[in-house]
C-alpha cells in the first residue's frame, strides 16, 4: 500500500507481512468489494447489482421448493435473516415484523437498529464472534415478552457462504418453540438487572473492546502515514534537483534524435517499397501461407490461408491454437515444435474438411542474422493433381486386376513381323511358358506354340483379318500345345484390327482369348452324366416330369414316364391336366390339395397315388416333386419324378394280412398254451396237498420244479403276447404328464422299492405326446430292471435332455452293469445274460422297450460298465397331439 493508505475497517481481512513497506496478505478467499451503503441504490439503478440474480422465470421445481419452505417456516413459526458483516439485511423470510421495530423517522437496513434489546445484543455479539473464527455455528435460547406473551425462542447464527456475494455473510434463524401467558413473576424475572457478570454485559464489553482495538489500530496507522509523508517530501526535493540536471542532458539528446530521424525516414521509404512488393506477392499468390513466431502467434498471412483458417486482421498476434480451422491448430503447433527442434522442413499431404487435398509444408523462419524466429506454414493446393493421380492408379489397378483375375487374356500380334507385341502373362502360364520364353521365340512363336494341325487355320485367319474394317471382329478356335504335358489347350480368340500404316495395311491385331479346355471337358462330362442319369432312371422304373409354369397347362414328360405308364406321345399329351386325369377318382381331391400346399410353401413333396396305365389299369406310383421359382423369380415351376411302387404296395398288403394272421395265431397259441399250463399247475398243487404225507423230500422237490417251470412258462407266454401286441397300428396318441405316470408306476412298485430300500430321484420331466399304455410299460420295464439287477442299495435317477427336434430321456442306476459286447444284443427277444437262479426273467422286457420306442419313431441305447451301473437312453420326437408318424 501507499504511504498515505491504510486498511481501516478491513484490517481483519488481511495479515501484515511487512509494516515498513505496508505489505499485507489477504486471509479471506472472497473478493472484498468496498461499496458505501449510500451508493448501493446508484449501482443497482445502473444495472450493476451486488448480487447476481438467477435466470428469470422460476422452474416448477423452484416453485415447489419455495412452497415447501414457506409451509415449513409457517409450521415452525421460524424467521430466517441473511445479513452481511455490517449487519445489513440481504434477504429475509418468515414473519419478521413481529420481532422488528422500525425507526420513527428515516429508513435503515441495519438489523441491529431494528431489533429489540433482547435480540440485539446476543445477535450482535454472536456475529462478531463468528467474524473472528470464520466458521462455526452459535445457538442460544432466549425468553422475550412479545404480544403480552412469554415466548421461548431458539436463536441459531452461522456463517453463510454465498457464491454470488464476495464478502462474508451470516444466516440468523429465529425459531419460536412455544409461548404462554405472562405472569407477574415473569415480568419481574425478565426485568433488566445491573449485575457485573451478566451475559449481556459481557457481550457488550467484548464489543467495546473490539471497537477500541480497531480505533487504536487506525491511530497507529495514521501516525505511521504522517512520518512516511514527511520522508517522501524530502525525497521529492532531492528528485527535483536531479530532474533539472536530466533536463539538460535531454536537450543534447534531442539534437541527436533529429539527425537519426532523418536517416530513419529514408529507411522507412525503402521499407515501404519493400512492403508493397511483399503485399502484392501475398495477395496474388495462390498458396496459403501463415507466419508464426516462436510462441506460435500469428505474425502475417496470405489471403489464401482463409481456405484453412477464418482469420481477420485483428487476429494478428493471437496464438494459432485459438483457431481449429480445417487442419487443426493444435496439430500444427505439435508439428511446428518438431520443426523448430530439428530445423528440418516437414511436408505432408492433408485433406481438409471439405475433402480437398493440400500439401502442407512447415519451414523454420530465419532472420537476416540466421536466427530462428518462428515457422512458415504453406498450404499448396494439390487437389486436382491428387485426383488425376488417383484416377490413374485406379485405372492401372483395374487393368492389373483384370489381367490377373480375368479368365480371358489380351494380346497384340504383329502380322508383318509375326511376333507378339504384348500379351497378358496368363496366356503363357496356361500353356506352361513364361513371357521371357515367348519373347525368345520371335517369329517362330506360332509354329512352336500352336498345335501343328491348327497352324494353317491360324494363317488363313490372319489373312482374313487384313481385309476387315476397323470395327469388325472375327473368332477362331484353335489348340496350343502345353510345354510339359504336350496335351492340347483349347483357345477361343476374338480378333480385330489394332493398327494400320499410312497405306491402310494392317500392321497388328488386337485379340481377346479364352481357354475353353475346361468347358469342353465339362460338356463331355455333362453328356456322360446325362447318359448315366437316363440309364439310372430307366433302371428304377421311373420317369421325369416338369410343370414349367403352374399358371399354365404346358408340361414335359420324359420318355421313361411314357414307358412305365404304357402310353405313346400321341396318347398322352404333355399337359398337367392330362396327368391329373390319370389319378384314381378316390384320390384326386387329396392329390390336388397336397400339391397346392407344397407348391405354395416351395417345399419338396412325396405322394403315393394310383395312376391309370394303358394296359394294366390302376397301379400304385410315388409322385415326387419340388416347387421353386425360375431363374428370374417370375414363374413358379414344379420338377419331379414318378416311380412305380406297385410291387412294394402289393408286398405291404400281403405283409399286413400276414401280420393279422400272426397276431391271431399268437393270441390263440398263448391262450392254448396257458390253459394246459394252468391245469398242470392246479393239479400239481392238489397232488402236493393230498399226498403230502406220502411223498418223500425228493418227490416234493420235483413237484416244486414242475410248479416253477409252469409259472415261468405262463410268464413267458404273457410276455410273448404283450410283445406281439406292441405294434404301431393301435397307438392312441395323447398328451402325457410323464411325472404323474411315473408316480403311478412307483406306487405299483412300492413293496419292491421298500424291501430294497431303493432311492429314486425323478426330475421335473416335460409333457410328451404318445401312447400312454406303451410309454408306461417302457418306464416300468426300465425301473424294474434297475431294481432287479442291483449290487447294493439301488439308486435310480430319471431325467431328460431337451434337444432341438426330440426329447432325450434317461434312467440311470448303480447296478451290476452290462459288458460292452452285449450292449446291443440285450434288446433282442429272449436274450438273457444271466441264469434263472441268478436273476428271474424271460428276456423280453428290453425287447418290449425297443419296440415301444420304435413305434414312437425314437431310438434306445445303453451306456454301461461292469459293476458301475447302467444308463438307458431313449428319444421321443417332439410331435403334435394326435399326430402319427
Amino acid at each position: 500500500m501507499g504511504s498515505s493508505e491504510n486498511l481501516g475497517v478491513l484490517n481483519k481481512n488481511f495479515k501484515e507481512v511487512s509494516g515498513k513497506w505496508k505489505i499485507y496478505k489477504n486471509i479471506l478467499s472472497e473478493r472484498i468489494t468496498n461499496i458505501k451503503r449510500e451508493d448501493i441504490w446508484k449501482i443497482e439503478k445502473e444495472g450493476n447489482t451486488r448480487f447476481h440474480s438467477r435466470i428469470s422465470g422460476n422452474s416448477l421445481e423452484d416453485k415447489i421448493t419455495k412452497s415447501i419452505n414457506k409451509v415449513l417456516m409457517d409450521e415452525l413459526c421460524a424467521v430466517s435473516i441473511c445479513i452481511d458483516e455490517n449487519f445489513e439485511i440481504i434477504h429475509a423470510s418468515g414473519k419478521l415484523k413481529k420481532y422488528m421495530q422500525y425507526p420513527d423517522e428515516g429508513y435503515t437496513n441495519n438489523l441491529l437498529k431494528m431489533l429489540p434489546d433482547e435480540l440485539n445484543i446476543p445477535i450482535g455479539a454472536s456475529v462478531r464472534k463468528l467474524s473472528n473464527s470464520n466458521t462455526g455455528t452459535i445457538e442460544k435460547k432466549l425468553k422475550i415478552i412479545a404480544e403480552d406473551k412469554l415466548k421461548y425462542i431458539r436463536l441459531i447464527i452461522c456463517v453463510f457462504n454465498m457464491g454470488s456475494i464476495h464478502s462474508r455473510s451470516f444466516l440468523i434463524t429465529i425459531i419460536e418453540e412455544f409461548d404462554r401467558e405472562i405472569t407477574n413473576a415473569d415480568k419481574i424475572a425478565l426485568t433488566p438487572k445491573i449485575i457485573s457478570n451478566d451475559d449481556q454485559i459481557v457481550e457488550l464489553k467484548e464489543a467495546l473492546n473490539q471497537t477500541r482495538e480497531n480505533l487504536q489500530s487506525m491511530i497507529e496507522e495514521l501516525e505511521t502515514s504522517n512520518e512516511e509523508m514527511q520522508a517522501t517530501n524530502e525525497e521529492l526535493l532531492a528528485s527535483n534537483e536531479e530532474l533539472q540536471s536530466t533536463n539538460e542532458e535531454l536537450q543534447s539528446l534531442n539534437e541527436e534524435l533529429h539527425t537519426v530521424n532523418a536517416e530513419l525516414q529514408e529507411k522507412n521509404m525503402q521499407l515501404m517499397e519493400l512492403n508493397s512488393d511483399i503485399e502484392n506477392l501475398m495477395k496474388n499468390i495462390k498458396i496459403g501461407t501463415i507466419f508464426l513466431d516462436k510462441d506460435f502467434k500469428i505474425r502475417k498471412y496470405t489471403p489464401s490461408i482463409r481456405d484453412h483458417f477464418q482469420l481477420r486482421q485483428e487476429d494478428i498476434g493471437r496464438p494459432i491454437s485459438h483457431f481449429s480451422g480445417t487442419m487443426g491448430g493444435k496439430d500444427i503447433i505439435k508439428l511446428s515444435k518438431e520443426v523448430l527442434r530439428t530445423l528440418q522442413p516437414y511436408k505432408k499431404e492433408v485433406k481438409n474438411t471439405t475433402g480437398n487435398w493440400f500439401m502442407m509444408q512447415i519451414f523454420p523462419y530465419r532472420s537476416q542474422q540466421d536466427n530462428i524466429q518462428g515457422v512458415v506454414i504453406n498450404f499448396v493446393d494439390i487437389h486436382e493433381l491428387k485426383l488425376n493421380i488417383g484416377e490413374k492408379e485406379k485405372l492401372n489397378g483395374f487393368l492389373s486386376h483384370l489381367n490377373k483375375s480375368s479368365p480371358a487374356f489380351i494380346y497384340i500380334y504383329d502380322i508383318i513381323g509375326k511376333k507378339n507385341i504384348y500379351a497378358s502373362s496368363n496366356i503363357w502360364e496356361t500353356a506352361g511358358y513364361t513371357p521371357k520364353e515367348i519373347k525368345e521365340m520371335g517369329e517362330n512363336v506360332v509354329e512352336k506354340l500352336v498345335h501343328p494341325e491348327d497352324i494353317n487355320t491360324i494363317m488363313a485367319h490372319h489373312e482374313k483379318l487384313k481385309s476387315l474394317n476397323n470395327d469388325e471382329e472375327i473368332q477362331i478356335e484353335y489348340r496350343l500345345r502345353h510345354k510339359k504335358t504336350r496335351k492340347p489347350v483349347w483357345i477361343l480368340s476374338t480378333d480385330k484390327v489394332n493398327e494400320r500404316n499410312e497405306n491402310g495395311e494392317v500392321l497388328s491385331i488386337l485379340g481377346v482369348a479364352l481357354v475353353t479346355t475346361p468347358t469342353k471337358k465339362l460338356a463331355q462330362q455333362l453328356k456322360e452324366s446325362e447318359e448315366r442319369y437316363r440309364l439310372a432312371i430307366k433302371g428304377t422304373k421311373s420317369g421325369l416330369w416338369e410343370w414349367s409354369d403352374v399358371s399354365k397347362e404346358e408340361a414335359w414328360f420324359s420318355s421313361g414316364l411314357y414307358e412305365i405308364l404304357g402310353y405313346t406321345t400321341d396318347e398322352l399329351a404333355p399337359l398337367f391336366s392330362v396327368l391329373l386325369n390319370l389319378v384314381h377318382p378316390d384320390q384326386i381331391k387329396k392329390f390336388k390339395k397336397e400339391l397346392e400346399i407344397y407348391i405354395e410353401n416351395e417345399k419338396p413333396f412325396k405322394i403315393e397315388v394310383q395312376l391309370k396305365t394303358q394296359k394294366e389299369g390302376y397301379k400304385w406310383f410315388r409322385v415326387n416333386g419340388h416347387a421353386q421359382y425360375d431363374e428370374v423369380k417370375k414363374n413358379k415351376r414344379v420338377v419331379g419324378t414318378i416311380l412305380n411302387i406297385n410291387e412294394r404296395k402289393e408286398s405291404e398288403r400281403k405283409m399286413k394280412e400276414l401280420n393279422i394272421e400272426l397276431e391271431r395265431f399268437a393270441y390263440l397259441a398263448s391262450h392254448d398254451l396257458k390253459e394246459p399250463l394252468r391245469t398242470v399247475t392246479s393239479f400239481t398243487k392238489l397232488f402236493k396237498l393230498e399226498y403230502n404225507n406220502i411223498l418223500d423230500k425228493n418227490a416234493m422237490q420235483y413237484l416244486e420244479f414242475i410248479e416253477k417251470a409252469s409259472a415261468r412258462m405262463i410268464t413267458l407266454t404273457n410276455d410273448l403276447l404283450v410283445y406281439s401286441q406292441l405294434d404301431n397300428k393301435s397307438l392312441n396318441f395323447e398328451s402325457i404328464n410323464v411325472n404323474d405316470l411315473i408316480d403311478k408306476i412307483l406306487e405299483d412298485l412300492t413293496n419292491i422299492i421298500s424291501n430294497n430300500n431303493a432311492e429314486i430321484q425323478v426330475k421335473k420331466l416335460p409333457n410328451i405326446v404318445g401312447d400312454s399304455l406303451q410309454i408306461r410299460l417302457l418306464f416300468q420295464n426300465l425301473i424294474s430292471n434297475s431294481l432287479k439287477y442291483k449290487t447294493d442299495i439301488p439308486k435310480i435317477e430319471i431325467g431328460f435332455t431337451d434337444r432341438p427336434s426330440f426329447i432325450e430321456f434317461f434312467v440311470k442306476d448303480n447296478g451290476i452293469g452290462i459288458p460292452k459286447k452285449y450292449q446291443t444284443k440285450i434288446f433282442e427277444v429272449f436274450k438273457r445274460l444271466h441264469s434263472q437262479s441268478e436273476y428271474e426273467g424271460t428276456g423280453i422286457g428290453l425287447a418290449n422297450c425297443k419296440r415301444i420306442v420304435d413305434n414312437h419313431n425314437g431310438k434306445i441305447w445303453v451306456k454301461s460298465s461292469e459293476n458301475k451301473g447302467s444308463t438307458f437312453f431313449f428319444t421321443l420326437p417332439k410331435i403334435k397331439k394326435n399326430e402319427k408318424n
